[in-house]
Order: C-alpha cells, then sequence, then structure tokens
C-alpha cells in the first residue's frame, strides 16, 4: 500500500472527522479496502487507547473509488485522537 501520487483508476479514499474539527483526508493506491480497514484497526490498535477516555469519537471512513464513482463504504470510531492525530499516525504506518 502507498500514498496516492498519480491518478490511477482505482482508489482507496479515507476520511477522517470528528465533530466541530476539521476532517482529515488521505487518497490511497494499489490496495482494497479490506487491507486499509485491517490496517487501520492495528494502527489505533497499537496506541492502546483507554475505552474509557471521555469526548467525541473520531471517525475514520473508507471509501473505494473506481473510475470517478464511488463505491461500498466501512466506517471505524474511536475515542482519544483528533483527525489530524490520526491522519498522522496512518500516514507514519504507511512510510514505515
Amino acid at each position: 500500500m502507498k500514498i496516492y501520487e498519480q491518478k490511477p483508476n482505482y482508489l482507496v479514499r479515507i476520511q477522517i472527522s470528528k465533530n466541530d474539527e476539521e476532517s482529515q483526508y488521505i487518497t490511497l493506491c494499489e490496495t482494497t479496502p479490506e487491507d486499509v480497514e485491517k490496517m487501520c484497526i492495528a494502527v489505533i490498535d497499537s496506541l492502546n487507547l483507554s475505552p474509557f477516555i471521555e469526548g467525541r469519537r473520531t471517525s475514520i471512513n473508507i471509501r473505494e473509488s473506481a473510475d470517478g464513482k464511488n463505491g461500498k463504504s466501512r466506517s471505524i470510531s474511536f475515542k482519544g485522537l483528533n483527525p489530524e492525530e490520526a491522519m498522522k499516525q496512518i500516514i507514519n504506518h504507511i512510510n514505515n
């Protein structure tokens, strides 16, 4: 999996959002939504976030796009990171 640089026919888009905070976006190629979902879950699990953290949930929405048409989406929610921190963790995981 790698971060999108050119315009292939098949992409996987990630939107990381939380109420009252700016959303973050990552576009990936050469991967599937299933692999991205597994990777995001692994990144979140590796941070050992407490299930008892108070506050609003952060959502990661994963959507496939083929030839400019959006496909099915998947969603993961958790507490403890804002969208920018979550994006940095995901990009760091992909680049390492």
